[in-house]
C-alpha cells in the first residue's frame, strides 16, 4: 500500500514540511517513489524506482504552491509504480 502526502498552499511550498510529509509516507515503503508538481504553466511528474528521500533530494529546487507524493513498497511486481498515471486530453 502506497503512503501519499502533498501541499496546496498559496505561496510556495516549505521544504521542511515537504520533507516532513514524505519521510511519514516512507514507513509504507521504500521501493519506488513518486512527485506531482506544478511547474510554471504545467504539472511535471517524476517517478522512480528507488526511495522517496533520493527522489526529494534530486528536485530540491521545487519552486511550486503544489505538490502530491508517494512512496510504496512492492507488492506484485517490478513493473508498476503506482499510482497510476493517464493523460487525458479534453
Amino acid at each position: 500500500m502506497c503512503g501519499i502526502f502533498g501541499i496546496i498552499s498559496d505561496r510556495e511550498i516549505n521544504h521542511g514540511h515537504l520533507r516532513q510529509l514524505a519521510l511519514h509516507a516512507r514507513q509504507r515503503g521504500r521501493d519506488s517513489s513518486g512527485l506531482i508538481y506544478y511547474d510554471s504553466d504545467a504539472y511535471s511528474i517524476k517517478r522512480a524506482d528507488y526511495d522517496i528521500k533520493q527522489l526529494l533530494n534530486r528536485q530540491d529546487n521545487l519552486r511550486t504552491p503544489v505538490v502530491m507524493g508517494h512512496s510504496r513498497l512492492i507488492t506484485n511486481g517490478l513493473s508498476d509504480n503506482q499510482p497510476v498515471v493517464r493523460m487525458v486530453f479534453v
